[in-house]
């Protein structure tokens, strides 16, 4: 004799929560990461500056669901625990530097600073982020930037700062 062999009483996984609440939500009264897109690194690209300011504010609100959305389809994005736990522990990220690739059209990296409310394990309070930020499918995306690129980044930054600094010297 057959019978169904079905299990009424067992749980039905329904997919990924839909709407996640943002760590701004979730936490109305914790300090939010403070961010800065100075104006005169905008480009002439209006979607791209609004790309940047979308990821920007996106981190400032700890929207991990949206966050994942920024990456290309070649990238993993932080997983949501390390999300949460460095949204809890960024004062500041500000984006100091944003330069496209000569040898590539569509592609540009940006350098942001991030400053920590607190040390982290290896007792730094800033960091240096390098991504790029590309077009896939017509829509702007972003990826942590090669190493190559990341050493060439930090490098000239650091040498524009230098030579920066030695300018306000002399004309003291």
């Amino acid at each position: 004799m057959g019978g169904c062999e079905c299990q009424r009483d067992v749980l039905v996984d329904e997919g990924p929560e839909i709407e996640r609440p943002t760590m701004a939500e979730i936490n109305p009264h914790a300090e939010r990461p403070y961010t800065h897109f100075p104006s005169d690194l905008h480009t002439q690209d209006v979607s791209l500056n609004k790309f940047i300011e979308k990821a920007l504010t996106i981190c400032e609100e700890g929207d991990y669901d949206s966050f994942r959305q920024l990456f290309g389809t070649a990238y993993t994005p932080t997983e949501q625990k390390a999300f949460e736990r460095v949204w809890h522990n960024v004062r500041d990220i500000r984006v100091i530097n944003l330069k496209s690739d000569k040898k590539k059209q569509k592609v540009y990296y940006l350098h942001a600073v991030v400053r920590l409310r607190k040390p982290d394990k290896k007792e730094r309070q800033r960091g240096d982020l390098v991504i790029i930020i590309f077009k896939e499918a017509e829509n702007w995306r972003l990826g942590p930037a090669p190493k190559e690129i990341v050493n060439q980044v930090l490098e000239i930054d650091e040498e524009s700062e230098n030579a920066e600094k030695r300018s306000i010297l002399n004309t003291s």
